[in-house]
């Protein structure tokens, strides 16, 4: 997605880099209290938390405009999320 928007491969890389290491150890840290308040609601609830606080990132770090950091962000997330799906499913 990044190449066809123009940006340099580095810098979306970082940019996913940086955003995961900012926002996953503050996702586990709450995961379990956020569970125990709105049950199988977390994990999509906490998703959506994550791809919003990512994209500042993207926008920071990749250089492109909020539009696109929203779509990369939204898109990793989702990718993300659905191979955790898939690994917890075939566990």
């Amino acid at each position: 997605m990044g190449r066809a928007l123009g940006l340099q491969m580095s810098a979306c890389a970082l940019a996913a880099m940086l955003g995961s290491m900012l926002t996953h150890p503050v996702l586990w840290m709450v995961f379990n209290d956020v569970h125990d308040l709105v049950g199988p609601l977390a994990t999509p609830l906490l998703e959506m938390a994550v791809f919003l606080a990512e994209a500042p990132v993207y926008r920071l770090v990749a250089g492109c405009r909020w539009i696109d950091a929203l779509l990369a962000s939204l898109l990793v997330n989702a990718a993300s999320w659905g191979a955790g799906e898939v690994i917890y499913a075939l566990a």
